[in-house]
């Protein structure tokens, strides 16, 4: 099988209780941030509850776009 049939496994990114977001791939944690950048080039992911097992990505790529429209609000638009 040539490697453009291959499938993609999503990354997986787990969510601990503190609050941080840990990218299994790269052992390191990741920011709201990064996942935003994530979505923007198209990666697959998944983001796991750490505790429960359970598939959080909806929730997580809802505050996601939150942080999206704060951050759009922030912006101050010059008068034309």
């Amino acid at each position: 099988m040539n490697k453009l049939m291959t499938p993609v496994e999503p990354l997986v990114i787990r969510k601990y209780g503190n609050r941080r977001l840990y990218r299994t791939d790269e052992s390191r944690y990741v920011t709201l941030t990064e996942l935003t950048q994530l979505v923007h080039a198209d990666v697959s992911f998944t983001v796991v509850d750490a505790k429960s097992g359970l598939d959080i990505t909806s929730t997580i790529l809802a505050q996601v776009i939150l942080e999206q429209e704060r951050a759009q609000e922030d912006v101050v638009y010059p008068a034309h």
